[in-house]
């Protein structure tokens, strides 16, 4: 378990048994998604910086309720200062994963395609650029939709409607968890 780990970890750190240290430390980080302030304090407090940087990224997969009400016992031995970059850390990524929600030109133009080396017969994917992806022009789609601006020329496009909703959902959702995993889940994708 978790505190059997910390007590093998520190004991190895403290006798710099490397050989023992490097498994403990990428066991450590597997806690880091079930745990990530217990592993975050844990590592701030023994000067593992590779690690706190993983568990503070790890903590983005929770709300800050989820973050403010979690039993850390490891927060005791922490200077507050740790625990406010934490916090600000967060918060910082929320608010520029919401920004990206709404700034579209990060979007690369064109789609993912298939090509066939005649040769060898494998397929390999590219990205067309010179086709527009299917959100700016799915058949299927209905006609609606609205006007943005979503390249660095700031080109204007007629993107659909359930694009510009997916966006608004997303927006919303990574102001509660600023993850990759947020805008992949199906409970978003889904609608």
């Amino acid at each position: 378990d978790f505190a059997l780990l910390e007590k093998v970890l520190e004991a190895a750190m403290k006798y710099q048994m490397e050989i023992i240290t490097a498994p403990l430390k990428v066991q450590l980080l597997e806690y880091a998604h079930q745990s990530p302030i217990r592993v975050y304090a844990f590592a701030i407090h023994h000067g593992m910086d590779d690690e706190a940087r993983a568990a503070a990224r790890a903590s983005l997969r929770y709300t800050l309720l989820e973050i403010a009400t979690q039993n850390v016992p490891e927060l005791a031995e922490l200077p507050s200062i740790h625990y406010q970059r934490l916090l600000r850390f967060i918060l910082e990524c929320r608010q520029e994963f919401s920004n990206i929600s709404l700034d579209l030109r990060w979007i690369p133009m064109g789609t993912p395609s298939e090509r066939r080396d005649p040769v060898t017969l494998r397929t390999s994917v590219y990205w067309d650029s010179a086709t527009n992806p299917p959100w700016v022009n799915c058949g299927a789609c209905p006609q609606h939709g609205v006007t943005v601006a979503i390249s660095p020329q700031q080109t204007h496009f007629r993107v659909r409607r359930w694009w510009m909703e997916y966006l608004e959902r997303a927006q919303k959702e990574l102001m509660e968890r600023p993850c990759a995993d947020t805008v992949q889940s199906p409970t978003l994708l889904e609608p």
